[in-house]
């Protein structure tokens, strides 16, 4: 068995994770989970599953985390809107490598402000960098 290394959208999910548990400290963050459907009880992946408050007034983030070399196709996006109602999430965050066309950005419900809050994030990983884009909605 070969120590290969790990694939570097596996990272990127990690990186994801560390960044919000460094940003909300009191919240519970988990990577690679498989959390139900709240009707069919069919399990869903999620690749970073935030959880805040204590109940009955806890939240449920869900993030998706897409490394690829194209931007976030509008499909995709609503895929992932449709898994967050389908597990009760109240929010969803999601990370591209390469951003997200207008038609995704556009149909991002108001959240905060604008609704479309952008957080650029660059990582480093010997000589390769590369930029990613969160949209919280």
């Amino acid at each position: 068995m070969t120590n290969e290394p790990e694939p570097h959208w596996k990272t990127v999910e990690y990186v994801v994770a560390l960044l919000e548990k460094t940003l909300t400290p009191e919240a519970t963050v988990e990577h690679d989970v498989k959390l139900p459907e709240l009707v069919t009880g069919t399990l869903r992946q999620c690749d970073v599953v935030i959880r805040t408050g204590a109940p009955p007034r806890s939240t449920l983030t869900i993030v998706e985390v897409q490394d690829r070399a194209r931007k976030v196709e509008l499909n995709d996006f609503e895929g992932w809107c449709r898994k967050r109602e389908k597990i009760g999430a109240q929010h969803l965050i999601c990370v591209s490598s390469c951003g997200f066309p207008e038609s995704v950005t556009s149909d991002c419900p108001a959240s905060a402000g604008n609704g479309k809050e952008r957080l650029s994030v660059r990582i480093a990983e010997q000589t390769y960098e590369q930029r990613t884009q969160t949209l919280y909605c």
